[in-house]
């Protein structure tokens, strides 16, 4: 199949997952111009096998590397950085949830953010808490005397687009030596560290606003080792006497 087999960049080819999604838009398509419009008798992409997708990515930071990343945000020349992998870590939200914040989105009364819409344009209220409250608060507060910008995060050039962070993240990861992690990684430590709290699958999923709860089955593996601690704890409390 020519969606598998073409090399699009780096010398690599498309995952199957991508092609999955692409087979999947295009079956939608076909769907509706035989179904609205009666342009066809059949679906052609029913005939077509979709592979399988592939498991998600599940890279997130240790506790060290966490530490070293908030570090160097911190000392970052960018003055957002900072502000920003807090609010990726504590809230879970996505890196175009962020970047696109407008100050109307910040509700300090409420101690939350009101996404109007993400990615599955659904609206979504997402707490907001201790340091992300307070580093969020001066912003939006600096923000909002000066008037020059809805957004949040505002670029220095053109205060209609968000701040341009990229140079600045990949810099603040090299100095903090941390290997193969993304932005949208951020999202995925902050499931893993409520995962190992015991918060439940659906917490989880509620809180990183998935549609499903078959994404957040990832973290599977995390929410069970929680329980065995769990189990073992009242095995002892118990049986203990009996070992």
């Amino acid at each position: 199949m020519l969606l598998e087999n073409e090399v699009i960049r780096a010398g690599k080819k498309r995952s199957p997952t991508t092609v999955r999604h692409y087979l999947i838009s295009l079956s939608h398509l076909f769907t509706i111009a035989v179904r609205d419009w009666e342009w066809l008798q059949e679906n052609p992409m029913d005939k077509v096998s979709k592979p399988k997708p592939t498991r998600g990515r599940q890279r997130y930071l240790s506790e060290d590397e966490r530490n070293a990343l908030i570090a160097e945000a911190k000392k970052s020349q960018c003055p957002f950085l900072y502000p920003i992998v807090v609010l990726a870590l504590s809230t879970g939200m996505r890196r175009g949830e962020i970047m696109n914040l407008k100050i109307s989105d910040i509700d300090l009364k409420h101690q939350r953010i009101d996404l109007k819409a993400s990615k599955n344009d659904e609206p979504r209220a997402i707490p907001l808490k201790g340091l992300a409250l307070k580093l969020i608060s001066d912003i939006w507060e600096e923000r909002r005397c000066l008037k020059l910008s809805e957004l949040l995060f505002p670029s220095p050039t053109n205060p209609a687009k968000p701040y341009d962070i990229e140079t600045s993240w990949q810099s603040a990861l090299k100095r903090a030596n941390i290997q193969d992690f993304r932005f949208h990684d951020n999202r995925h430590s902050n499931a893993s560290i409520h995962a190992s709290q015991g918060r439940s699958l659906l917490e989880i999923c509620q809180s990183l606003g998935h549609k499903s709860q078959q994404t957040t089955k990832r973290y599977a593996h995390l929410a069970y080792e929680h329980t065995a601690k769990m189990a073992e704890e009242l095995d002892k409390e118990i049986f203990g006497e009996n070992l």
